[in-house]
């Protein structure tokens, strides 16, 4: 269905392609240029409710920064995870505004 899509927007060598490109390459890179951060920020609001273990989860960053080879997703779902547990414990509250009586939006 995407192929026929963006038919007339892929050159035809890519439209015929059945598989996908590899960037495997892109995350370990990406893993190795953050590695700081994640070290100290990755996975700390997790571990502090005891969902992960913090020293087991930093080894984990470590090798796939390293480039052995493993199984990423569950790198970056627990990122992704830690990332949304903070979001919604350090946003302020919405503030909502009243419409005033008789006034429709």
């Amino acid at each position: 269905m995407l192929t026929r899509a963006f038919a007339d927007l892929l050159p035809a060598e890519l439209a015929a392609r059945t598989t996908k490109g590899a960037f495997e390459a892109d995350h370990y890179g990406g893993l190795r240029a953050a590695l700081p951060e994640l070290l100290d920020t990755g996975g700390v609001n997790l571990a502090a409710l005891d969902l992960i273990d913090a020293k087991r989860f930093r080894e984990q960053i470590r090798h796939a920064a390293a480039g052995v080879p493993m199984p990423l997703a569950h790198i970056e779902q627990t990122l992704a995870a830690d990332a949304w547990l903070h979001a919604i414990t350090h946003t302020p509250d919405p503030v909502w505004v009243a419409i005033a009586p008789g006034k429709v939006e």
